[in-house]
């Protein structure tokens, strides 16, 4: 393995000119380099694209593309449009109003390196308001084994916890056609695609997630689409 292997970041966005720019700001402070993030737009009405352009422009490790017409609206197609675009050797999915700490990469990517044959390694992450306050920790500890843990409601399956090997997801995506439980559907997949799959955790956390109203879990689903799907 390469000592500084390309790690492939994808993040979806859909009207986040008002916070996207804190996450990018964020992949930049990385203490690992080699890195590129390739941001996928889910059809903005807002100034999206103008932001994110501006960080394009500076950096070409920066990619933006829109997601193409033919695939349904929604971050799981435009997830998987990204991984299409992807090149690097690890793959690490993030969501454009979350934050990343200076060490995201670089902490988790130096267990692969000291366990070469691993194939996942995950970290824990805690939640932040507007006034800028944490609390709780989540996927703080690992058993050792990850359905188990699940189920017990002792980690979770948000996939920016996860940096993964590319090679083990070539066969596998999300489902573009699920409005509720994606996360769920597409790492039990991940989880249950080989009996050799080997997972490494740090117990460190490495990024923040946002509360705020217009988080994706946050927003109400009326018309029962998401329960039925």
């Amino acid at each position: 393995m390469s000592d500084k292997p390309l790690i492939s970041i994808i993040i979806p966005t859909y009207n986040r000119a008002h916070l996207i720019g804190e996450t990018l700001d964020s992949v930049l402070a990385q203490t690992y380099s080699n890195w590129e993030c390739i941001v996928v737009d889910d059809g903005s009405t807002d100034d999206t694209a103008v932001v994110v352009n501006r960080y394009k422009v500076n950096d070409t490790r920066f990619k933006f593309y829109n997601r193409p017409d033919n695939r349904p609206s929604g971050g799981n197609a435009a997830r998987n449009f990204g991984f299409e675009k992807a090149k690097g050797i690890y793959v690490q999915w993030f969501d454009s109003d979350d934050i990343m700490c200076p060490d995201y990469l670089s902490a988790r990517l130096t267990v692969f390196q000291e366990h070469p044959k691993s194939d996942v390694v995950f970290c824990a992450f805690t939640y932040f308001d507007d006034r800028g306050m944490q609390n709780r920790v989540t996927n703080g500890n690992f058993s050792g084994a990850i359905l188990d843990d699940l189920i017990e409601k002792k980690i979770s399956f948000s996939p920016l916890s996860y940096l993964l090997r590319k090679d083990i997801l070539l066969s596998l995506n999300f489902d573009e056609h699920l409005k509720r439980a994606q996360d769920l559907d597409f790492f039990f997949k991940v989880f249950t695609s080989s009996n050799s799959i080997t997972i490494k955790h740090v117990k460190k956390t490495l990024f923040k997630v946002r509360k705020h109203n217009n988080a994706i879990s946050s927003k109400p689903e009326k018309s029962g689409a998401k329960l039925n799907s």
